[in-house]
């Protein structure tokens, strides 16, 4: 079956990479005398994959650009993405981490989460791990993008290549709510920009087994003292483990300008990624709550652990542009602006077949025992009058099961516009000094298009996954059928904010407070896609309107400068509107239908630096949790004859527990750093969520030769841990039918994904000058795991071991 979608114009693309190019081969060198870039690091010790000179001479920049040097290959020490301004990551009162583009390189990491693991406790794989960073953080599962600032529709993130960082804020944010509303905390990709400390570049080439071949060109050119321009471009043909295709490119012209203080940036990113969709394999019938085997034995016996239970058809594509424009200038001493615009088109669309049971098997529910809310595959229960008696029920052979699938697609065609203006003010005396900043940031989305549901004109078909051969009866969504579900959405958020940071005795005590005024508008309309009829029935909108008063604050206590205890608050909201039927223009208010789903964190730390700031470790303890999460009302299991259900209820998801961190460079030569963290991530009835793993760590040792014959070797180890995860999420309620409303009997997870511990060894050799070759082995001791699961019809298994290549040439 073939699908038609939508196409992307790329000739203003094209013509601007050409021109790019050719501007940047062609320009003469042009020696510079001054500068730091806008980069959040760029002034920091970088790699060679991103090639930036360490010896760029600073200016005074506005306070909006970070100017402190990495004291290790590893570290960072200030970041921006928490308060729009330059802080000093040792003195917030958030847990705030860094991955910077050493480690990036030094991993060889291909995917965000590939170095974040390392670095920050809590940054696991979430549900679905298929062509997407989908990652949980404190157990709150987010695949939000977030690029230099912005939320970003379109998929950067399938290309870290462009990246000189991750800034990683845990827990709410009050200053970035409007863009990023995660409880748990907010990834930030920091985009490499233009130098102005002369002309350099490279390229690099990477292949492998799997999860790879990916390619790269970085040019930056000087082109006159207040003109420096860059051109980054990167791509992908390869494969996954399962076999699923992954191809695509991005690619990202910018330009800088810089007057005395002031600086602009123009940036674009043009892309296109597509990746062939595995919906990912089936437990095996017999694999139940109490189970208790390993990962390679979860499956069916018959069925590869490699298996890609989808094929060609099951097509995820996006293609996208981005524009980006930041204005920044220190108008005096004491007084910055910063300006900043953004503007995205994107184009998502796919077709995926999810498997979604056994055939001829009874369901997950009647094999849930009552009395304890374990499902127990093979046997169904009797009602109350019984005892709920077990009774035996045939379990399918294992050449003999056949699992059912259904049908989902979406095309979608996002517009969004984003625009910010920050002023800061800053003031000191020998014995306090203040940091002053306001703002306004407004997100406009106007009538997002989520056509979900559309079908081709010839209907979905898809064979059942067989586990004797894989082929089997077809599953079918007819022509002319129509798939529920299909919505419109328009949004726009207005921020206006406050924020101060004062600090006495020369940094031994910081207070914090922000205030943030959030208005919100959503509308949400109802679309009805019948197939094969390309007109939809679109009535009038549904809006909810709201505004949040927003609040941050804290104190840094630091009587020493190698040691600083912290506490910190902080808040975000996110606008929620539902329809109450397919085709309603109705909100579904009910009683007390709330209209923003409200997130808050508490955290309090212990950071500590020795070694001349070359070391830090850290340990806190955190408690985010996030607001009107529907859940089914248990008074709704007495109900008399006739009576009125009473409404769902609304209640907290909280994570809570303890991460602990260390970063160290022991000698120039070996970096160490790693960390852990333990907490308890559940509903308000106490139960697990799907996919969070409730503990998790990894470590990660780089030991460089400086001389002798290994000059210009090195390797390094990573060791990552994630604990066991719960399979699914009870859908179908907290508690079991038995359930009364004085003895409530919890539904428990159908099974749980074991705990895994994967070994990572990377090496490197610098030839000369110019050439570097990094070689990579993945799962060195062969380690089966899962990755993720959307339920137990489709979980995603782990890579086996595998290799990686690469070359990189530096000019």
């Amino acid at each position: 079956m073939k699908m038609s979608y939508p196409k992307t114009s790329l000739p203003f693309a094209a013509a601007l990479c050409s021109c790019f190019a050719l501007l940047l081969t062609t320009t003469a060198p042009v020696s510079a005398q001054t500068t730091a870039s806008v980069s959040a690091q760029s002034t920091a010790p970088v790699s060679t994959q991103s090639n930036t000179p360490q010896q760029e001479e600073p200016v005074h920049l506005s306070a909006f650009e970070v100017t402190a040097t990495q004291p290790s290959p590893y570290q960072a020490t200030e970041v921006t993405s928490g308060s729009r301004i330059a802080v000093p990551i040792f003195l917030t009162t958030q847990a705030v981490d860094v991955v910077t583009s050493q480690l990036i390189q030094d991993l060889g990491a291909d995917h965000m989460l590939d170095s974040a693991q390392y670095v920050s406790p809590g940054v696991t794989n979430s549900s679905q791990s298929v062509g997407l960073d989908r990652v949980s953080v404190r157990g709150f599962q987010t695949d939000v993008h977030v690029s230099d600032g912005f939320i970003d529709i379109n998929l950067n993130k399938g290309f870290p290549q462009i990246n000189e960082s991750f800034e990683i804020v845990k827990g709410p944010n009050v200053i970035l709510s409007p863009f990023a509303p995660q409880p748990g905390g907010t990834i930030n990709w920091i985009s490499k920009k233009p130098s102005f400390a002369g002309d350099f570049g490279s390229v690099s080439a990477e292949g492998g087994a799997w999860d790879s071949n990916f390619g790269s060109l970085d040019v930056n050119r000087v082109i006159s003292p207040s003109l420096a321009a860059r051109f980054v471009v990167a791509g992908v043909d390869g494969k996954a483990y399962t076999g699923e295709s992954r191809r695509g490119y991005i690619a990202m012209p910018e330009i800088i300008w810089r007057r005395g203080s002031a600086e602009l940036l123009l940036q674009a990113q043009i892309g296109s990624y597509k990746t062939y969709v595995s919906s990912g394999v089936p437990l095996d019938y017999t694999i139940g709550s109490a189970s208790n085997v390993d990962a390679k034995h979860m499956i069916p016996a018959n069925v590869p652990w490699d298996t890609y239970t989808s094929d060609a058809d099951d097509i995820r594509n996006d293609m996208g542009h981005d524009y980006l424009a930041i204005f920044t200038d220190k108008l005096t001493d004491a007084l910055s602006v910063r300006v900043a615009g953004h503007a995205a088109l994107s184009n998502l669309n796919f077709l995926q077949f999810n498997t979604t049971g056994v055939a001829g098997a009874p369901s997950t529910t009647a094999m849930t025992n009552p009395l304890t809310g374990a499902y127990t595959p093979g046997f169904t229960y009797g009602g109350a009058s019984t005892g709920f008696a077990a009774t035996a029920v045939p379990i399918p052979t294992e050449t003999g099961a056949v699992w059912t699938r259904a049908a989902s697609s979406s095309v979608s065609i996002n517009t969004q516009y984003d625009f910010q203006n920050d002023w800061n003010y800053q003031f000191a005396t020998d014995y306090l000094k203040s940091n002053s900043t306001a703002g306004v940031a407004v997100t406009w989305y106007p009538a997002a298009g989520n056509r979900g549901g559309s079908l081709p004109a010839n209907g979905g078909t898809k064979p059942n996954f067989d586990v004797a051969n894989q082929v089997g009866t077809l599953a079918t969504v007819a022509p002319g059928s129509t798939i529920p579900g299909l919505n419109q959405i328009g949004q726009e958020v207005d921020q206006y904010y406050i924020d101060e940071n004062l600090s006495f005795f020369k940094d031994r005590v910081i207070l914090t407070g922000s205030l943030s005024e959030d208005k919100m508008l959503r509308k949400q309309t109802s679309l009805q896609f019948p197939v094969p009829s390309p007109n939809p029935l679109e009535p009038n909108p549904a809006t909810s309107r709201s505004s949040k008063l927003l609040k941050g604050y804290g104190i840094v206590i630091s009587p020493f400068p190698y040691v600083a205890v912290y506490y910190g608050h902080s808040e975000t909201s996110l606008p929620i509107v539902s329809l109450s039927g397919p085709t309603s223009t109705a909100l579904s208010t009910g009683a007390g239908f709330p209209l923003t789903q409200d997130s808050k964190g508490d955290e309090a730390g212990l950071r500590l630096k020795t070694l001349d700031g070359r070391s830090t470790a850290s340990v806190d303890y955190f408690q985010d949790y996030q607001s009107n999460n529907a859940v089914p009302n248990p008074a709704n299991l007495a109900l008399a004859p006739g009576q009125n259900p009473f409404p769902s209820l609304f209640a907290n998801v909280v994570s809570r527990g303890w991460e602990y961190e260390f970063n160290t460079a022991i000698t120039p030569q070996l970096s160490i750093l790693g960390n852990y963290t333990h907490f308890r991530f559940a509903n308000t009835f106490g139960q697990p969520a799907r996919a969070v793993a409730q503990s998790s760590g990894a470590v990660y040792a780089n030991y460089k030769f400086t001389s002798g014959d290994l000059k210009g070797f090195q390797v390094g180890v990573g060791v990552i841990h994630v604990g066991r995860r719960a399979v699914d999420t009870t859908a179908s309620g907290p508690v079991v039918a038995s359930s009364t409303p004085t003895h409530l009997i919890l539904l428990q997870p159908t099974a749980w994904l074991p705990a895994y511990t994967v070994v990572n060894l990377t090496s490197s050799y610098q030839l000369n000058a110019h050439w570097k070759v990094s070689a990579y082995l993945d799962n060195a001791l062969n380690e089966y795991y899962f990755t993720g699961a959307l339920n137990r019809f489709n979980t995603f298994a782990g890579a086996l071991r595998g290799y990686r290549g690469a070359v990189n040439y530096s000019f």
